[in-house]
């Protein structure tokens, strides 16, 4: 049986990934989780304001302190409209 690949799930698997040093996992399944809160609850929402705040961490954690800027920005825009 196939897992449900909700946006919740996802986020779920990738704290799991982090914690186990996956940062690559933990990666693209925030960026999974991301796409679907975007598109499921929009661009604005509070939900996706956390998600891209882990993207950052993860990314900052990996050494790809650009990517992290990005996700730090753009979690902050969201938080503050």
């Amino acid at each position: 049986m196939a897992e449900e690949r909700n946006a919740q799930s996802l986020i779920e698997q990738a704290e799991r990934a982090a914690v186990a040093g996956d940062l690559a996992a933990a990666d693209d399944l925030l960026r999974a989780a991301a796409r679907i809160q975007e598109a499921e609850l929009g661009p604005f929402h509070p939900d996706l304001t956390s998600t891209l705040n882990n993207l950052a961490i993860v990314a900052e954690k990996a050494g790809r302190i650009g990517d992290a800027e990005t996700f730090y920005r753009r979690a902050a825009a969201i938080a503050s409209a």
